[in-house]
């Protein structure tokens, strides 16, 4: 019987939001750096939230050392600003993830598990998803549907958003500020028909003069805002995938000139963008609703509980640690402990995303069959009348050959053309195209 202990490193408040779904199963202590360090035993396991900070970057090196299985459970999007652009005095490790030292990186989703296996860490990655978002199972599955639900309100309700660290550099700072300034402008010119709400962080709510409707960091109160609004506005952040999961039509702010490692249906870049990107989102396409699900299944995972695969992945490390420990060998953990996933198709409706083609909303099945074999037949004998002009132009070409090799024809059909031409040369200089 496994007696091996589970610790989530951090402060309290740092991880008791990422530990909570799995505490209870898995007996999880919380616990900081420096004291696991000195408390944890061959084969117990600690899942660390960060590998950022040199506390712990140095716990998760001394851990593996004692043959304590370590796992970074990632609970957000990757960010390209965060990968590769810092300060020279960025108190972050600047390869963080490059690779990533814990034994096993429980990843959000396909999408991020494919950009972690190309920074060296084929071997490490594991589908999980986010654990926190379980609670959205069940209860909203995310719409193609144009018609979007709102509420009876006078106005369109945006939420604009911002990442709890919304810039790492000067200039980055400089960019998100003008971005939400031009987010402010906007709401102030249209006023009476579309109600703004902000979640602004790092000050920017008062660098702009507004105000937050909520100063939620842990994610906590964001499920209650996101529901009352129609749309979403946000700087590249894990909140993004909250919008998608709730069905919202959300475009990404993203003035930082950096590529994304997320891929939006609608994206603005530039002042110019706003209007037009939140007339789309007041009555979203149905088409880009549709893009933006199939998206959020390749950036989430969430066809089963993560809270169950993140269990799982634990109590395999458990065990394969345990024997190896008996064997007296360094831990070192097989590629894919959990089951590849196999992803459902985001549903294709096509009723919804033709709407203009009315073949598609046709539901009495033996008309359309009958419909479809009158279509073939009449196809098919188009195509017999294509073939019988293709032979008569073709003997037509030959035989107008024919004319042109003949001795006597040919000269007069040769005079006839260049006849033609210089009239047609004639005509068009003494009607001369008016526009030049």
């Amino acid at each position: 019987m496994r007696t091996s202990r589970v610790f989530f490193v951090g402060t309290p408040a740092e991880v008791e939001h990422h530990a909570q779904p799995v505490a209870e199963a898995l007996k999880v202590e919380i616990i900081c750096p420096h004291r696991i360090v000195r408390q944890a035993k061959p084969g117990d396991v600690a899942i660390f939230f960060s590998e950022h900070f040199d506390r712990f970057r140095q716990a998760i090196i001394e851990l593996k050392q004692k043959n304590v299985a370590t796992i970074y459970m990632i609970d957000g999007i990757l960010e390209w600003r965060n990968a590769w652009e810092n300060r020279p005095d960025e108190v972050a490790c600047p390869f963080a993830m490059r690779p990533v030292l814990s034994h096993k990186a429980a990843c959000i989703g396909e999408n991020q598990a494919r950009i972690l296996n190309g920074w060296a860490n084929a071997a490490k990655t594991e589908i999980v998803g986010i654990p926190r978002f379980d609670r959205y199972r069940g209860s909203i599955e995310p719409s193609d549907s144009s018609e979007h639900p709102r509420s009876d309100r006078d106005r369109f309700r945006l939420l604009v958003m911002t990442a709890k660290t919304p810039a790492f550099t000067t200039d980055q700072w400089s960019a998100v500020r003008r971005a939400v300034a031009d987010c402010k402008s906007f709401a102030d010119r249209h006023a009476d028909s579309v109600e703004v709400l902000w979640r602004l962080t790092g000050g920017l709510d008062s660098t702009i003069g507004v105000e937050n409707s909520t100063n939620d960091r842990l994610g906590v109160e964001l499920c209650d805002a996101l529901d009352n609004v129609d749309a979403v506005i946000s700087t590249p952040s894990t909140a993004i995938v909250e919008s998608m999961l709730m069905g919202k039509p959300t475009a990404l702010l993203n003035y930082f000139d950096c590529p994304s490692y997320i891929n939006l249906a609608w994206t603005i870049v530039h002042d110019s963008q706003i209007q037009r990107v939140v007339s789309q989102l007041q009555r979203p396409d149905t088409k880009k609703m549709h893009f933006q699900n199939q998206q959020l299944q390749s950036l989430l995972y969430r066809e089963s509980p993560a809270k169950n695969r993140m269990i799982e992945l634990v109590v395999k490390m458990q065990e394969e640690a345990e024997s190896q420990i008996a064997d007296q060998k360094m831990l070192s953990f097989e590629p894919n402990l959990l089951s590849m996933p196999k992803l459902s198709p985001v549903a294709f409706k096509a009723e919804a995303i033709f709407p203009e083609s009315n073949e598609f909303a046709e539901t009495d099945l033996e008309e359309i069959q009958s419909q479809l074999a009158h279509s073939r037949r009449h196809i098919d004998h188009l195509n017999r009348q294509i073939e019988q002009l293709k032979t008569e132009l073709g003997q037509a070409h030959r035989i107008f050959d024919e004319i042109h090799q003949h001795p006597i024809a040919g000269p007069i059909v040769r005079i006839r053309e260049r006849l033609l031409a210089t009239l047609k040369t004639v005509k068009r200089k003494s009607h001369p195209d008016k526009s030049h």
